[in-house]
């Protein structure tokens, strides 16, 4: 058959996907009909999960029970996906040990979410933010380091801003920290609002 770029939703079935996740942002731990939508994921063999933000009072409840039902019903190791906001890190190790849910059918990734939302909150000091963004990277550094986190990164659409945005973020002082240089938005810039 020719290649295209477009397919018929029949002839999508027929080729094979790359990883599809399921979103468990709105999964009650108790609805019956949730935890039968993750094990039938679960066996048709969807290996990433997006649990949310962990610091979620309902995350402890999707944690475990996305955790009982890998260690019953999953064939594939799996990803889980958790994120938290700007300092949450510190928590994380104390929250995963304290919850049990670790296994060695889950690999646990952690995403800091949308660390341009401090910014009001630091007067738009961008150089606080990059510093305060390499403390929780060096925490989840530790964190893989002590094996209970597979992989971290930062979750941001403020890389993706022009230069000029008050809340635009630089790419290279998340990589180098304070070993590059970097222009931080003028003062005068416009704030968002």
């Amino acid at each position: 058959r020719e290649t295209s770029a477009w397919h018929s939703r029949k002839d999508m079935r027929d080729e094979p996907l790359s990883q599809l996740g399921f979103g468990m942002l709105r999964i009650d731990s108790e609805n019956p009909e949730h935890r039968e939508a993750l094990r039938d994921a679960l066996v048709r063999g969807v290996a990433l999960f997006d649990l949310g933000d962990f610091t979620a009072p309902t995350f402890p409840a999707k944690a475990g029970l996305l955790r009982g039902l890998v260690e019953e019903y999953g064939a594939v190791r799996i990803r889980a996906l958790l994120r938290g906001n700007l300092g949450a890190a510190d928590q994380l190790a104390p929250a995963l040990e304290a919850w049990a849910v670790e296994s060695p059918k889950i690999e646990w990734i952690y995403l800091v979410a949308d660390p341009e939302f401090a910014l009001a909150r630091l007067e738009w000091d961008h150089a606080r933010l990059y510093s305060l963004l390499a403390h929780e990277l060096d925490t989840l550094e530790e964190i893989c380091a002590g094996g209970r986190l597979g992989a971290y990164g930062v979750g941001s659409a403020g890389l993706t801003y022009p230069k000029e945005s008050p809340d635009a973020l630089a790419l290279e002082p998340l990589l180098f920290g304070d070993h590059c240089e970097w222009d931080a938005p003028a003062a005068s810039a416009p704030r968002p609002g």
